[in-house]
């Protein structure tokens, strides 16, 4: 389970030496990880709510229509923990125990996260995306006006600007996958150093192992 991996490397980070801020950081910041894709499953759930009977509705694409209230507000914060998430293990990324797994994971899955902060930034801001605002993509004049409307498809799908977010379970599949893969390598990697502490061998960490690319 995540939540022992992480209590796991909390314990034997404290066991070793070591900067006290370096090993509550690591400890935090993995827990911020854990409990925001706690929250993403379960606001998942809330998104599947209001996508009746998904599974047997994503086929048909064009028949429903835009959602542009309440299943607007429940994509907002899933996309709120993908980002918070994401926050978090950049932070990590950066440590003094040469950890590489942080590093490895964020490149992996880049793109994806990079691509959910931008739907992230459109529902942070999309006051700013109204037409007259300053950044918007609608335009015309006081007798037609063209633009892009922000909302949310029965098939399970936020859409603007010319770009879709999956917002189905398979997300929540994904971001699980993610941070199983971060917290494990994570737990590999400091058990493998706790254990060279124990025999009396380096603990393999320094300043300048920091893990900062």
């Amino acid at each position: 389970m995540l939540e022992k991996l992480v209590q796991e490397i909390g314990q034997m980070l404290m066991s070793m030496d070591g900067h006290l801020a370096d090993q509550i950081r690591m400890q935090l910041g993995l827990e911020r990880i854990v409990t925001y894709f706690r929250a993403a499953e379960l606001q998942q759930s809330r998104v599947d709510q209001w996508l009746y009977d998904p599974k047997t509705i994503r086929t048909q694409r064009t028949r429903f229509p835009l959602d542009q209230g309440a299943a607007l507000c429940e994509a907002h914060f899933l996309f709120i923990c993908w980002d918070s998430i994401h926050k978090a293990m950049e932070n990590l990324r950066q440590n003094c125990y040469g950890l590489k797994t942080p590093r490895e994971v964020l490149k992996k899955y880049r793109s994806k996260f990079e691509k959910n902060s931008r739907a992230r930034d459109h529902l942070e801001h999309l006051t700013e995306r109204l037409p007259g605002q300053p950044r918007t993509d609608w335009c015309g004049d006081s007798n037609s006006l063209t633009g892009t409307v922000a909302g949310v498809r029965r098939d399970g799908s936020f859409v603007f600007q010319g770009e879709e977010w999956d917002i189905t379970e398979a997300s929540t599949h994904l971001l699980r996958s993610i941070v199983s893969e971060f917290v494990d390598g994570v737990h590999t990697e400091v058990k493998a150093r706790h254990e060279a502490y124990l025999k009396g061998e380096s603990a393999m960490w320094a300043e300048q192992n920091m893990s900062s690319t």
